[in-house]
């Protein structure tokens, strides 16, 4: 969008015969520069596409990588799905009702999911509530 503007801009500014060749040459490479974007999206779409499949085929869902307090000399050194704790849940001693979730790579349904550490307030649900969940 910027790019179009400062475009626009360019023509409001270039005046008599220069002007229509100069409107020309702009859009063909408006023309390039649209081109190459949709080939470019397209090969986004491919690949991604291309992993989601390949992740189906070779390991269906699961957890991948979880954070990791560990390393070593041998790939069996370093912690996979679990380390410290199982899938990197551990507690807030220092916050009531707290329970944490460290950083993970899971794949559900073949789609890869990457997530940030994460803190949950724990709450329980209304005893006395007619709806239910």
């Amino acid at each position: 969008m910027l790019l179009l503007t400062l475009l626009l801009m360019l023509l409001l500014q270039v005046t008599g015969s220069m002007a229509q060749d100069f409107q020309a040459e702009v859009r063909e490479r408006l023309a390039a520069l649209e081109s190459q974007n949709w080939y470019l999206s397209r090969a986004l779409l491919l690949q991604q596409v291309a992993m989601e499949e390949y992740r189906r085929a070779n390991g269906d869902s699961g957890i991948t990588v979880i954070r990791n307090f560990r390393d070593g000399t041998q790939p069996y050194h370093s912690a996979t799905h679990t380390s410290l704790s199982a899938i990197a849940v551990h507690n807030h001693a220092n916050t009531v009702n707290t329970c944490g979730l460290g950083e993970l790579d899971v794949v559900l349904n073949g789609v890869h999911f990457r997530t940030r550490h994460n803190d949950f307030p724990l709450a329980q649900p209304s005893t006395t509530s007619v709806c239910i969940f």
